[in-house]
């Protein structure tokens, strides 16, 4: 899977089979990790290059999954390859908690409302569109996984590790007050934010707020909406 699905999509191997070798190494180091071999298969990806496949195996001393923080690092390399506009989108997505369910249509208004998405002068797209390609783009690097159906509509999540590193480079940035969080301290940094309607009142002293996504409990995903 790491080479036909991820690593040589689109691509013959019989065209690259200097790039099998190099791959081979990569796919030892990660020691069996699922999702460290998609999410660094789809890097590879990005490139059918020697040297940037070599770049990505020199890097290897990232490669110590013993521990699942170590997982996390190798997902960093994958988000520090990402374009700024894309790593701005996904640093978005820490605010909502763990196995939320994406709606990707409601996200993307997020994104734009937010000011994440804008028209290059010489482009003419629709704001959304820019943004469903932003979308699957990072759908198509793991960054997220299709979920279930809600309701008729297919919803999206991020596998736990990937939201670890989502928290993890938007500490500061991004922040979530959750139904437990008696006592969480919010850095005064914070520019987006994804707290429960009966909680509001805990961000009124943020003066760098730029989304504030209310939530409410319905049974199902959670309903919000942008502030």
């Amino acid at each position: 899977l790491f080479r036909s699905s991820y690593a040589f999509h689109d691509f013959s191997l019989h065209n690259h089979r200097e790039l099998q070798a190099i791959g081979d190494q990569i796919l030892k180091m990660l020691r069996g990790s699922p999702l460290a071999a998609k999410v660094i298969g789809c890097l590879l990806n990005t490139s059918m290059d020697h040297q940037y496949w070599t770049r990505v195996l020199n890097q290897g001393s990232l490669f110590n999954l013993e521990k699942a923080k170590n997982v996390v690092e190798v997902l960093k390399l994958s988000y520090y390859h990402l374009p700024a506009n894309l790593q701005v989108c996904f640093r978005f997505c820490s605010i909502f908690p763990q196995d939320h369910w994406f709606d990707k249509d409601d996200l993307i208004k997020m994104w734009i409302c937010s000011g994440f998405i804008r028209q290059q002068s010489s482009q003419e797209e629709r704001l959304e569109d820019i943004g469903e390609d932003y979308f699957h783009l990072l759908l198509r690097k793991s960054f997220f996984e299709y979920g279930k159906f809600w309701q008729g509509e297919r919803r999206y999540v991020m596998h736990d590790l990937v939201h670890e590193l989502a928290q993890n480079v938007s500490y500061e940035e991004c922040c979530t007050i959750g139904h437990d969080d008696k006592s969480i301290i919010i850095p005064a940094t914070v520019r987006h934010v994804y707290v429960g309607a009966h909680k509001i009142e805990k961000v009124s002293h943020l003066e760098n707020l730029r989304s504030l996504v209310v939530y409410t409990y319905s049974g199902g995903p959670c309903d919000s909406f942008v502030l």
